[in-house]
């Protein structure tokens, strides 16, 4: 244990790995010390590195503001220090010396070493440099308030859907059914793998007399808790998967079971085993991955409406029957398609 733990930065919108950080001071140290950039120190540093977002940086107060906050839950002897320029308030602080931990990451390193060679030329005492891994996100680059700022990432490390794909996805992927045309595409796909997205799309199948080989529901039809759809499912006692995935992100972990589990996929419906994948958050971005990963032929079906709803856009209830499904096969060049978009959407 070190008897006082430094660490630095500016703490903008409050992240996974910011908290990180500080709980392994808290760890390490018996009083910690956090150094939060004033907006005097924004406005004189990160002018260049921040290209013109400088004013999406929350100002001080409100970043002091949510810091203490967070730390007011059971993290005790703390405090949080105003800091203008780089190398202060460390540099110049004779009681600090081996027993006072700097904290650092691999982003920040360099400058907590150039504190130390400043202190030795002042002649003080050197400061034990105590690194901390950066936290990465879902797509394994790092989290950071940078990121959060341009809509990349949450601030758990989830990835955001793009502005620039948000148009696109409110086009159909495919042909949009309505009334009987749905249960004539039922039929006439009925010896190709089916897929739902949605808990409409899924109850509208087996209400055919039809069984996915894989339904991704999340318990709602347009805002509505559904739960007839999970009981029928239930029913017929087809193997279950929880995941996290949306609103408005694509999980890695959501991928990842959708890839693995398409990827024994004949193609044929009647050989196959099933597979329900039950998605706390929302389902519909999940349209992407399932049309990605399924088998040539295969029918992906999912409900337009909902896309629309995600996206902000005044929502089509489902108790208008004209809003029908979207019917999607998978083709070399529809997947692709989607390929691309998903592509755009992890980068």
């Amino acid at each position: 244990m070190y008897r006082r733990v430094f660490v630095a930065g500016t703490f903008d919108r409050l992240h996974k790995g910011h908290k990180f950080l500080l709980r392994r001071a808290f760890e390490i140290g018996d009083q910690v010390d956090i150094g939060l950039t004033t907006d005097t120190y924004v406005n004189k540093f990160k002018n260049q590195k921040s290209k013109g977002k400088i004013d999406k940086i929350q100002e001080y107060e409100k970043r002091k503001k949510n810091l203490e906050f967070w730390l007011s839950g059971g993290k005790k002897h703390f405090a949080v220090i105003p800091i203008d320029e780089p190398y202060e308030p460390l540099v110049s602080n004779a009681a600090a010396g081996p027993d006072t931990a700097l904290l650092v990451t691999p982003d920040n390193k360099k400058r907590g070493e150039e504190i130390n060679v400043l202190r030795k030329s002042r002649g003080l005492a050197l400061l034990s440099i105590v690194e901390v891994p950066l936290i990465p996100a879902e797509d394994v680059k790092p989290i950071s308030s940078t990121r959060i700022r341009a809509k990349e990432i949450d601030r758990s490390g989830r990835l955001v859907m793009p502005d620039n794909l948000r148009p696109e996805l409110q086009k159909p992927l495919g042909s949009v059914l309505t009334g009987n045309a749905i249960m004539q595409s039922i039929e006439r796909h009925m010896g190709q793998s089916i897929i739902a997205v949605g808990d409409m799309a899924t109850k509208t199948i087996l209400d055919s007399g039809v069984v996915p080989a894989l339904a991704i529901i999340d318990g709602k039809i347009g805002r509505k808790v559904d739960v007839r759809t999970k009981k029928q499912l239930l029913l017929l006692a087809i193997p279950t998967v929880a995941v996290q995935s949306g609103p408005g992100y694509v999980s890695y972990e959501a991928i990842k079971i959708i890839s693995s589990f398409l990827a024994s996929d004949t193609g044929n419906q009647r050989i196959k085993k099933h597979q329900v994948i039950v998605v706390d958050g929302e389902e519909d971005l999940l349209v992407l991955p399932a049309v990605q990963y399924a088998s040539f032929g295969s029918v992906v079906y999912y409900g337009q409406p909902r896309i629309v709803d995600v996206l902000g856009k005044p929502r089509i209830t489902r108790s208008d029957k004209s809003s029908g499904l979207v019917e999607v096969i998978a083709t070399k060049e529809k997947k692709q398609e989607v390929a691309v978009l998903l592509a755009r959407f992890l980068s």
